[in-house]
C-alpha cells in the first residue's frame, strides 16, 4: 500500500518516467567507451534526483508560511505538506540517489 499526502505520489512517477526517457536516449548511442557508459549511468540516477528535489521544494515552499487573521487574531498555514510514506517530497531525491548508487554498485 502506498501512502501519500498531496502530490507525493508524483515521486515514483517522476523517477520512473525520467529514468525511462533518459535510458532510451542514452541507449540510442552506441557506447564502446567504458567511462562514458559509466557517466551516462550516473546521469540516469542524478537527473531524476535533481528533478524530484526542485519539484519537491517548489511544492513544499508554502507550508512554512504563517498567516495572521486580523479579525480573530488566530494564526494559520495555507500550504500543505506533500509526502510519500510520511517523508517530504524533496527528501526522496536524497533517498533515491543513495539507493540508486547502491543498486549501481551491487
Amino acid at each position: 500500500m502506498i501512502i501519500w499526502k498531496g502530490w507525493g505520489i508524483l515521486v515514483p512517477v517522476i523517477w520512473v518516467a525520467s529514468y525511462m526517457i533518459l535510458r532510451n536516449i542514452f541507449m540510442s548511442f552506441w557506447i564502446d567507451n567504458y567511462w562514458i557508459a559509466r557517466i551516462m549511468s550516473w546521469l540516469l540516477y542524478l537527473v531524476p534526483s535533481v528533478l524530484i528535489w526542485f519539484i519537491g521544494r517548489k511544492f513544499n515552499e508554502r507550508r512554512n508560511e504563517v498567516y495572521l487573521d486580523e479579525v480573530s487574531g488566530e494564526t494559520f498555514r495555507l500550504g500543505s505538506l506533500h509526502t510519500l510514506f510520511f517523508i517530504p517530497f524533496e527528501y526522496w531525491a536524497i533517498i533515491g540517489f543513495i539507493l540508486s548508487i547502491w543498486f549501481e554498485w551491487y
